[in-house]
Parts: C-alpha cells; sequence; structure tokens
C-alpha cells in the first residue's frame, strides 16, 4: 500500500515522507535520476516501482514531455515484432528458432511457480513472446536458461501496475483485465521486454559461451569472501569446494531462485539504483546491496 499511518496530529513517519520524497521526485516535470538512485537504493515503495524501474534503467525517458511517444515508439516496436517472429507456423522457422522455442516452452511453465501471476495462460504466453524475441535479437547468446528468471520481476511489477490496486494478481485478475483493457497487458508486456533488454545488455556476457560475467561474478565472490571471512574462506578451500558449484546458480539468476518474491524485488530496486544505463553492472552479486 501506498499511504496509512497516524491521526491528522501526528508528524508523518520515516516511510511516509519516503514514500512522499518518491512521488514529488517521479511527479517532476524532469525526474532527477540522481537523486532517484540514492533514495531507491534504499528500497522503493511498491506502488512506485512501475515508474522508478524503467526510468533506473533508461527506458523511460526522465522529461516528462517526451515520455507518451518515446514509450509509444517502442511499444509498437515490440508489438510489430510479435507477428512477424513469434506468430508464425513452425516450417518458417530456421533449426535453431525451433530449438529456441522449444527449449522456451519447456521452461515457462516452471518459472515462478509459487507466484499466481506466472500460473495465468496469458502471463505465461506473454513470457514466451518475450523470451523468443530477446533471444532473436541476441544471436551471441540466444535464449539460457536462467533469463526466464530474470524476466520475472519486470514482470512482477509492470503487469500488477495494469491490475487493480489490493487484489490478489491471480489469473483471474489478469483475464479480468485482459476483457476489459486488453492494451494494458500489451503495453506491460512490451515494457518488460524492453527493461529486461536493457538489463540484460549490461550482463550479456553472463549468457554467451563459456558465460565470462558469470566465472568473473564468481571470482569477486570468492575474493572478497578471502578479504572479510578468511576463516571462512581456508574452510571452503580445506574442504575442496569450489564457489562456482554454489554461486554458479546465485549469479546465472541474480539470486532469484533463493529469495521470496517480496525479497526479490527488494532486492532488484537496489541491482536497479546501481545500473548506470551504460557502466559495468557485474557489482550486481549477492554482495551488492550490503547486509
Amino acid at each position: 500500500g501506498g499511504s496509512g499511518g497516524g491521526g491528522a496530529g501526528c508528524p508523518p513517519s520515516m516511510e511516509q515522507q519516503r514514500i512522499g520524497r518518491f512521488e514529488e521526485l517521479l511527479g517532476a516535470e524532469i525526474v532527477d535520476l540522481k537523486a532517484l538512485r540514492a533514495l531507491s537504493w534504499g528500497g522503493i515503495p511498491p506502488h512506485c516501482r512501475a515508474t522508478a524501474w524503467p526510468l533506473l534503467l533508461g527506458y523511460m525517458p526522465p522529461n516528462r514531455a517526451f515520455r507518451a511517444a518515446a514509450l509509444s515508439r517502442r511499444r509498437r516496436e515490440y508489438l510489430e515484432s510479435v507477428p512477424q517472429h513469434f506468430e508464425v507456423s513452425d516450417a518458417e522457422r530456421s533449426e535453431y528458432e525451433k530449438k529456441t522455442l522449444h527449449q522456451i516452452l519447456i521452461d515457462v511453465p516452471r518459472t515462478s511457480t509459487s507466484s499466481p501471476l506466472f500460473q495465468s495462460p496469458l502471463v505465461q504466453r506473454a513470457l514466451e513472446r518475450v523470451l523468443y524475441i530477446w533471444a532473436l535479437r541476441h544471436p551471441a547468446s540466444g535464449y539460457v536458461q536462467g533469463v526466464n528468471d530474470v524476466a520475472t520481476p519486470f514482470f512482477l511489477v509492470l503487469l500488477a501496475d495494469g491490475l487493480p490496486r489490493g487484489s490478489a494478481h491471480t489469473a483471474e485478475d489478469v483475464d479480468e483485465v485482459h476483457r476489459r483493457q486488453p492494451y494494458l497487458l500489451a503495453q506491460a508486456e512490451a515494457d518488460a521486454f524492453w527493461c529486461l533488454s536493457r538489463l540484460l545488455d549490461s550482463v550479456h556476457d553472463n549468457y554467451t559461451f563459456a558465460q565470462p560475467g558469470i566465472q568473473r561474478m564468481v571470482f569477486k565472490l570468492k575474493e572478497l569472501v578471502a578479504r572479510i571471512d578468511a576463516k571462512l574462506h581456508a574452510h571452503l578451500l580445506d574442504e575442496n569446494l569450489q564457489f562456482i558449484q554454489f554461486a554458479f546458480r546465485w549469479m546465472n539468476c541474480l539470486l532469484l531462485r533463493e529469495f521470496s518474491l517480496d525479497l526479490i524485488l527488494r532486492l532488484w530496486d537496489t541491482y536497479l539504483a546501481e545500473y548506470g544505463g551504460s557502466e559495468d553492472v557485474s557489482r550486481m552479486s549477492p554482495t551488492s546491496p550490503g547486509t
């Protein structure tokens, strides 16, 4: 929820002040991205994420005057690519494309099974389209398992923004919105595609051959543990345990399989606050948001 709190005579709580600061920043004619990053690092109020995340990723223009036209253009570009690439017969697909689609169709039903939102056939179809079109646009890596997990926070935040506030975000809620305002789901799908693309562009070598980005992140984790907990580091070495054995999954899915959805969204507030648009985001590891 957004507000709430004490009676008329009570000073606003720290949390209410933070929410007010977010609403002020996001409501500005030109959003101060530096201030938004600093504030977002400590967590974003749930009702502000659908605006804050695309701004932090550089997908949504900070200047309100340009926003509607820019979003409309990007949404149209994605939605026009769906019939062109996804809604074609198998006969029109290359072997690579068939193999890619086959793997996506296996992975999507296994994605975020604890979330009612992802039990919706409409949401599953949208996720299939996003992953397939992303893979076609990124032939160096193609689709690899883990990308489906990385897409889920964007779906949760951007789709939920179009659902009734306070609803349980079930398949029935999605169906109801689709009946009344189908364009809302299409817009959220397109926005999720572009946000996923922006994020993965910054960690693209996590998913290319031999996954050098992940190797680098695991090495950094090993260095960090050696520096701050030499005893633990020595114990792991004594037990002949390689960091890659347990940390690979953490890095490959950006911790998405390790925590509850609420914690994941909170963690991603900090990931995206550290995202610089073009700078290296290999800092986005289990050590990022502090302790």
